[in-house]
């Protein structure tokens, strides 16, 4: 299971990839410039088995964004 700052996102465990992850936003959860990111990472129980901090730079313009 993946679990986002915003919500959660099950993911069965055969897709969770340690090099990529593709991660969907909704523009309506943006805010214009930094946009601090947190990706934890849960075992069947519940506990965090890994946490990735990161950021996305959204431009000023969010109208921008496609």
């Amino acid at each position: 299971m993946i679990k986002l700052a915003s919500g959660e996102i099950v993911v069965p465990k055969a897709s969770i990839s340690k090099s990529a992850l593709l991660v969907i936003f909704d523009k309506k959860a943006l805010k214009p410039g930094r946009n601090n990111i947190s990706i934890e990472v849960l075992d069947d129980k519940g506990d965090v088995v890994d946490r990735v901090n990161t950021a996305f730079l959204a431009p000023e313009n969010l109208d921008e964004l496609k």
